[in-house]
């Protein structure tokens, strides 16, 4: 029995690779191909696809791959909300992958994409696996088509990957039965972020950074607070876009640069020369760029609102704060920058952690679910 997998995100690559080493991948419905990619692209679209296409480099067999159509790609590029988008983009991915993918012996794909082919597959009798990497959208209304489409999926498959113990609770909360809800912790890749040379030392300023989407959900309100009752002493740097802007309407102090959204090489810069990163989300499935900034060897403060948390508690690679509490959140940043010997521990210990989550450990917890319980 072997594995169709369907996903429009990145890093199901590793999940290709692992299926395929062990014998089980058929087919991969991948994030749209190099040689698909046409010449001559507008120069905004281009900047936005490079993040997005794979080549001939990705170590599969030719025959296993089928890229996904590049209009289904486009969508993400357009000029609209993030909400409408998502919706457009589930439903033009769907419409790009063929309806035979339902005939699969086991499907394995990423939610909200092939919902149809999803439940003509479970119509069909064959073994679905959603795999899912937010929270339960349980903020959504009756009236959200891409919640209700996932919803679609969650009560049709099998079984559901989540990313952390945190996402699971949220379906065992809504009764979905223990042994359908699987989380597997996502990973990181080593190769691409490195530690620095040297250890980082403690001075004066120190520097904070976060990367995320600049918005309430991801608390960039506790750190412009926090940033202004701390003082110039610490200077904060925020990455990302901004996604809500009424987050900043009560101004940004002075110690607060906001850099916009970063390459890979300019956030792994940013992660070398950072003492902190802080995540305060107020809900975060997972919270890869925690697990990227660890593998760098920089601490992390982080709230409990995000699935990485148990993972830096229990490694001692930062600081854990309940969410939203600007006060404990305070306290981290001021307890973790005061030690050089403590410091110097946390550096090792997040480099510990990060080993823990790489992407070859992602694949082979993906597979060994797939031998005990699948097939």
């Amino acid at each position: 029995m072997t594995v169709t997998l369907v996903s429009n995100i990145a890093h199901s690559i590793f999940t290709a690779r692992a299926l395929c080493d062990a014998n089980l991948l058929a087919k991969y419905y991948a994030p749209v191909l190099a040689d698909t990619i046409p010449e001559g692209l507008p120069n905004r679209w281009a900047r936005q696809l490079k993040k997005r296409y794979f080549d001939e480099s990705l170590g599969l067999p030719r025959h296993t791959l089928y890229a996904m159509e590049f209009a289904s790609q486009t969508v993400r590029t357009l000029p609209l909300s993030y909400d409408i988008i998502r919706t457009i983009h589930a439903r033009a991915v769907e419409l790009c992958i063929p309806r035979r993918v339902g005939k699969a012996a086991v499907l394995h794909a990423h939610s909200g994409i092939c919902t149809a082919q999803l439940l003509q597959a479970k119509r069909h009798g064959s073994t679905v696996i959603c795999d899912h990497r937010s929270r339960f959208p349980g903020h959504a209304g009756e009236n959200d088509p891409l919640a209700n489409r996932l919803r679609q999926e969650f009560d049709a498959a099998d079984y559901i990957l989540t990313s952390s113990a945190l996402a699971r609770s949220d379906f065992l909360d809504r009764g979905f039965p223990a042994e359908k809800v699987v989380a597997i912790p996502l990973g990181v890749s080593t190769d691409r972020f490195v530690p620095r040379e040297q250890a980082r030392r403690l001075e004066t300023p120190s520097r904070i950074f976060f990367a995320g989407r600049i918005s309430y959900l991801k608390g960039v309100d506790l750190i412009l607070r926090a940033a202004k009752r701390l003082g110039p002493q610490y200077q904060f740097r925020l990455a990302g876009t901004i996604r809500d802007a009424e987050v900043l309407h009560d101004g940004i102090p002075g110690n607060v640069r906001i850099l916009g959204q970063l390459t890979q090489e300019a956030l792994q810069e940013e992660f070398h020369n950072s003492h902190l990163l802080v995540l305060p989300s107020r809900s975060d499935a997972f919270g890869l760029v925690a697990v990227e900034a660890m593998a760098t060897g920089l601490p992390v403060i982080i709230s409990d609102s995000c699935g990485v948390a148990d993972a830096v508690a229990l490694n001692s690679a930062g600081a854990v704060f309940p969410d939203s509490d600007i006060d404990a959140f305070i306290n981290s940043v001021q307890e973790l920058l005061k030690d050089s010997h403590e410091y110097a521990r946390l550096q090792h210990n997040a480099l510990t952690t990060a080993k823990q989550h790489s992407w070859r450990a992602y694949g082979n917890r993906v597979v060994q679910l797939y031998k005990e319980r699948i097939l």
